[in-house]
């Protein structure tokens, strides 16, 4: 019987990573508000403190970088409670929300650019007509 291979992504090279201190727990590693137990390990860092990120790192723009969901003891569901997320190459502010990270009118993350209040890869131009498309089309 002939074994096949397990697809899986490499982590990224270590050149590529940068150390932040973990958002959600403040580097303290331990559940902030102590819910299950004062000992429960931080769910964002799993009780490391510290957090790997991909570079080029920006704080978080839908929790401003506290890795915390607004008004709730969750994790962010923008950056999983770290607090910074990634975006890759050349970005420019996000034209739906104007690098809110939130959808204006409500608090839930922009469906354009994630919750990250950044775009990636596109002139300022570009992304005003692509968002005036996705507006549109989502009115349609």
């Amino acid at each position: 019987m002939k074994k096949t291979k397990k697809s899986f992504r490499s982590p990224p090279p270590a050149h590529e990573m940068m150390t932040v201190e973990c958002a959600f727990c403040d580097g303290i590693g331990r559940d902030p508000y102590g819910i299950l137990s004062k000992l429960s390990k931080c769910p964002a860092c799993n009780g490391h403190t510290n957090v790997k990120v991909r570079k080029p790192a920006y704080p978080c723009a839908y929790c401003h970088g506290t890795g915390k969901q607004r008004h709730t003891r969750l994790t962010c569901s923008v950056c999983k409670g770290i607090g910074h997320v990634t975006v890759a190459g050349p970005t420019t502010k996000c034209p739906q929300c104007e690098g809110s990270g939130n959808t204006q009118g409500s608090d839930l993350p922009c469906a354009f650019c994630r919750g990250a209040g950044l775009i990636a890869g596109k002139s300022t131009e570009m992304a005003a007509v692509s968002a005036q498309e996705n507006s549109t089309a989502s009115q349609a």
